[in-house]
């Protein structure tokens, strides 16, 4: 009997020091879940009175995350009509300069030839009426193949281009690419209503960095494709950034009173929800993001005419970081 109850106090004591390390392993299982959990730090959102999400970061986090701005500038700009360019291939054109020049040199000597047979065939020397014949229709077969070339080339490119005097020296510099011809398309129903004299071209990926063009003349020729009217300029200085088959955006400017608005860096931009955006200062810690239309590149900045006012403070550095936040777990904004 003692025997039996000595084992019972054995397997009570046992049972009981089981249930007391289960619950202090609970104990430090739950403690070591609580360290690891995640701290939900204080929300940096709110919205102000217009409705408009607020990031606020403190000064230290700004220079923790190198945040800089940068102010906008107002300004007045003329406006533009963008059109789609492409640096034309020189060779076709210095194909037909090179037919050209040997069309006007057996023009020449036919005529010389047809002079001199008739000078001999009117002082009854020996050449005979059908040599002076021979002679005559030479003569108009090479004028008519000189007169057929230049009408191709006022086709190809324009009688604008065609009548240039320079042209000789200007296809040697357009096929040394020290300039280029730029052939500038308007989207169909633009047209320039006034005279233009020149555009700015930018490439593709740089909207940055424009290079000047003068305007040479239109082209008596639609692409059957874009059916826009279409224009021929020359780019001299910084020509040699652009190569033969090249697409270009072209800015023309037309007539009209400039409009106001503001110059915003291109940093400043960024791509969110299929829109563009800025993040404008509003208070030492709070940043408010807006939305955009940038019109025309003007010198490393987008000519804005909305969204943003002269004199506001736009992030040129860490706007990206103020999206991440702002859209972080997608936590709902707290309103004022």
């Amino acid at each position: 009997m003692k025997r039996i109850l000595l084992i019972l106090m054995v397997l009570a004591a046992l049972a009981a020091g089981l249930i007391f390390a289960f619950v202090e392993m609970r104990k430090e299982v739950a403690m070591e879940m609580q360290g690891e959990a995640p701290v939900v730090p204080e929300s940096r959102l709110r919205r102000n009175a217009a409705g408009e999400v607020v990031v606020s970061l403190d000064a230290e986090t700004q220079k923790r995350i190198a945040l800089a701005t940068a102010p906008v500038v107002a300004t007045n700009f003329s406006a533009e009509l963008r059109g789609y360019a492409r640096v034309l291939d020189p060779s076709p054109l210095a194909a037909l300069m090179a037919d050209l020049a040997s069309a006007e040199a057996a023009l020449s000597a036919s005529t010389n030839e047809l002079k001199r047979a008739r000078t001999l065939f009117a002082q009854d020397q020996n050449v005979s009426g059908r040599t002076l014949e021979q002679a005559d229709v030479a003569a108009r077969h090479d004028q008519i193949a000189l007169a057929t070339l230049r009408t191709k080339l006022m086709v190809a490119f324009g009688k604008p281009l065609a009548e240039r005097t320079d042209l000789p020296t200007l296809v040697l510099n357009l096929g040394a690419l020290d300039a280029a011809l730029v052939r500038v398309e308007l989207p169909v129903g633009a047209e320039l209503k006034a005279v233009a004299t020149g555009a700015r071209l930018f490439s593709l990926g740089d909207l940055s960095n424009s290079i000047q063009a003068q305007l040479i003349g239109a082209v008596p020729s639609v692409e059957p494709q874009t059916q826009g009217q279409a224009f021929l300029f020359l780019a001299n200085a910084g020509a040699g950034r652009l190569v033969p088959g090249q697409s270009l955006v072209a800015l023309i400017p037309v007539s009209g009173e400039p409009r106001p608005g503001v110059l915003v860096p291109v940093g400043a931009v960024l791509r969110a929800e299929g829109r563009l955006w800025v993040y404008v200062q509003s208070g030492e810690t709070n940043f408010v993001r807006r939305s955009v239309a940038p019109d025309q590149p003007v010198n490393g900045a987008w000519f804005v005419t909305n969204g943003v006012s002269g004199g506001e403070r736009v992030v040129v550095t860490g706007a990206q970081t103020l999206l991440s936040e702002e859209f972080k777990g997608n936590i709902p904004v707290l309103a004022d």
